[in-house]
């Protein structure tokens, strides 16, 4: 019976040297060669150090550089003291964050160059690290806490909250939730299928943005140049109302003078027939009396040598002329109509 009660001993002997030995880490023995030793020494300010020990690494990547001198607090704000190894140059900019090497891990000092090309200052003996420039790291605590109070019923209400109003909401109208879907996705599966088109109207767009940036002091000076032209038309305004009014009205006159006077055309055109018949018909005959009116004035100029000359002669009309005459005066009735349409359009 005390074999089993033996064994049960050493194995819990066994376990709490695996415990305590297992708690024995390197970051937790002092180093007081690398803390006492040759380096220059950084200040570093942090909003909350209350994890970092003292002798703790400094790393840059996974290269320790150095360790943590000092640790104190002032106005509300943690002042680390760092020692850094002489041959680590850290140029200004460098930012520092507190962070953790695995989850049950010390915090160390993780520092970070900027990313820009190397510049000639550098940090040097005595120099801060402010406030601006550093960060705290996420960190099992934190993230615990925060799981915590999502699952102490704050997180959870919400979500409850959430789904009780979705299913208020869609209540009843599952079908026409499923049909808006539908739509949605033939809508989608449309714009998908003109992607290309889409595509070149796009890059269109951006050609013709492209091309007013290129020329864009010249639209502006030609928007400078048209502001008093539309000042004037502005101002103008009145006048083209004016314009367009009295236009309206004329327009308006010869519609209704067109109108009346349809009439009166067609009778001018039924009355020119005739006379055109009869010149036609007299072509030839008024061609060979031009060339004797002509041959008389020529024998006229040549005889008469004085300023004047009596002249007797008779001018035979033949019927046809008196006709033609006759036929010219009724041609003229229906325009002494239209003479009045347009005087009182006028007026």
């Amino acid at each position: 019976m005390k074999r089993p009660l033996l064994t049960i001993t050493t194995v819990l002997t066994v376990g709490l040297c695996t415990t305590g030995c297992g708690a024995l880490r390197m970051q937790n023995i002092p180093a007081g060669e690398i803390i006492s030793g040759s380096g220059y020494r950084l200040n570093a300010e942090f909003q909350d150090a209350g994890g970092l020990p003292q002798g703790g690494q400094v790393k840059i990547g996974q290269a320790v550089i150095g360790r943590v001198v000092e640790l104190e607090s002032k106005d509300f704000t943690a002042k680390v003291v760092l020692s850094i190894k002489d041959d680590i140059t850290l140029p200004k900019g460098t930012t520092a964050s507190l962070e953790q090497s695995s989850v049950l891990g010390e915090e160390y000092v993780a520092l970070h160059r900027p990313n820009v090309e190397a510049s000639a200052d550098h940090l040097v003996e005595g120099d801060t690290i402010g406030l601006d420039k550093t960060r705290r790291g996420p960190d099992v605590e934190s993230t615990l806490v925060a799981l915590g109070g999502l699952v102490g019923g704050n997180g959870i209400d919400q979500v409850q909250t959430i789904v009780t109003e979705l299913n208020t909401a869609l209540g009843g109208r599952e079908q026409t939730v499923r049909d808006t879907l539908e739509r949605m996705n033939t809508v989608a599966a449309s714009l998908d299928s003109h992607k290309g088109e889409l595509s070149r109207t796009l890059d269109a767009l951006n050609g013709a943005t492209k091309s007013m940036a290129a020329d864009k002091e010249t639209l502006q000076a030609a928007l400078t140049d048209l502001s008093p032209a539309i000042n004037v038309l502005n101002q103008e305004s009145a006048q083209f109302k004016t314009l367009l009014t009295n236009t309206n009205n004329l327009a308006a006159n010869t519609n209704a003078m067109l109108g009346e006077s349809k009439d009166n055309a067609q009778a001018v055109v039924q009355n020119l027939d005739p006379v055109l018949g009869k010149l036609a018909a007299y072509d030839q005959r008024i061609g060979q009396v031009l060339d004797a009116i002509h041959f008389m004035t020529k024998g006229l100029a040549i005889n008469g040598g004085g300023d004047y000359i009596n002249v007797r002669a008779n001018l035979d009309a033949p019927e046809g002329l008196m006709k033609m005459y006759a036929a010219g005066q009724k041609l003229m009735e229906p325009f002494e109509g239209v003479a009045g349409l347009v005087k009182r359009g006028a007026k």
